[in-house]
């Protein structure tokens, strides 16, 4: 049986935008970005099909590293 929770970590403006390169270096696109308003969030999935997210509530420093 798959696991079906979520792995979630909090993180600020800098640490986001590092996850965020190397995700899309390491997954190859199978990583989404997602913007809630005041928070950005990312989501993943490893080789087994464990859920993960990384967020930050850090929106405008995040917003401005990310360009």
């Amino acid at each position: 049986m798959r696991n079906r929770a979520t792995i979630a970590l909090r993180v600020g403006a800098a640490e986001f935008a590092n996850w965020l390169r190397h995700l899309r270096t390491e997954l190859d696109g199978q990583v989404t970005m997602d913007d809630h308003t005041v928070s950005l969030s990312l989501y993943f999935q490893d080789e087994d099909g464990n859920p993960f997210e990384i967020t930050t509530y850090e929106y405008g420093a995040a917003m401005g590293q990310l360009g």
